[in-house]
């Protein structure tokens, strides 16, 4: 009997993510086991099973489905690094709505304290992206201040090896970021000042995480119980925001300051994978 396509198995998982019931939790645990063993031979069709996996981990139609999709998820970076070797065209994952998954990387022009934490939290994992930045006068502009010796060589040389200098400053130990950052934090002006400098040098900072947690595709919290979709779910016109907003208070629980900070850190991640600050 011939396999099912790849197009139509994902086709009947995405009908079948938003049915409840136990009969359609079997259906879709069966649909997940035939395309987890499936091969995916584009960034599209990878990139619709991600999403459709990320949907039913938070609204799971039962307990095996909802460890089934665990299961799947980590095998992410090993089925991109599969298209990578296959020379697949893998620019549908720099999109901005797709960032974030797991095996990838972005792009992008963060500010001074996006920067900063991406160096005291993800060091090893962000580099600048060197390569076809030309606004080396915004280098001149700031760098002199934490290397003295670069603004002689820039009264005398037409085109100053800007590189060349960082690279023997910060020396063979460190990472562009992480020394560049602290640079900035030494400066003896105000935090408000440091921030303007670093932001008007508009470094394009390439990341990639090797954490799996960092990214959409691993990212989640703890919790103490976990909610199964085993009624349809609501549409729009079944919430009314005025009766909501009206209700009683939603209960607040108090973080010690270790949990308080891990939370925090959860949500920069968040927020910067999906190019929000």
């Amino acid at each position: 009997m011939p396999s099912e396509s790849l197009e139509r198995l994902l086709a009947r998982l995405d009908e079948l993510k938003r049915h409840a019931g136990a009969r359609e939790a079997e259906r879709t645990l069966k649909t997940l086991s035939l395309l987890a063993v499936h091969h995916f031979p584009d960034a599209d069709s990878l990139i619709r099973f991600h999403e459709m996996l990320l949907f039913l981990r938070a609204y799971p139609q039962s307990r095996t489905v909802l460890n089934r999709v665990e299961r799947i998820l980590p095998s992410f970076p090993r089925r991109i690094e599969l298209l990578r070797r296959s020379d697949a065209d893998l620019d549908a994952f720099e999109e901005l709505e797709m960032s974030g998954i797991a095996g990838t990387s972005l792009t992008s022009i963060f500010s001074y304290y996006i920067a900063r934490w991406l160096a005291r939290r993800h060091a090893t994992e962000a580099e600048i992206d060197w390569e076809g930045y030309e606004d080396t006068a915004r280098l001149g502009a700031s760098w002199p201040r934490f290397l003295p010796l670069l603004e002689e060589d820039a009264l005398v040389e037409a085109n100053v090896p800007y590189l060349s200098w960082l690279r023997a400053a910060r020396g063979r130990s460190n990472r562009d970021i992480p020394w560049l950052i602290e640079r900035f934090e030494r400066l003896p002006i105000p935090e408000r000042e440091k921030a303007e400098a670093y932001d008007a040098l508009k470094l394009w900072i390439r990341w990639k995480p090797a954490d799996f947690r960092a990214t959409r595709t691993g990212m989640k919290m703890r919790v103490r119980d976990i909610f199964y979709q085993e009624e349809p779910l609501l549409r729009r016109s079944d919430v009314s925001l005025a009766r909501e907003m009206n209700g009683p208070p939603l209960p607040l629980n108090r973080l010690a300051r270790r949990e308080g900070a891990h939370v925090l850190d959860v949500i920069r991640d968040t927020s910067t994978i999906r190019y929000r600050e």
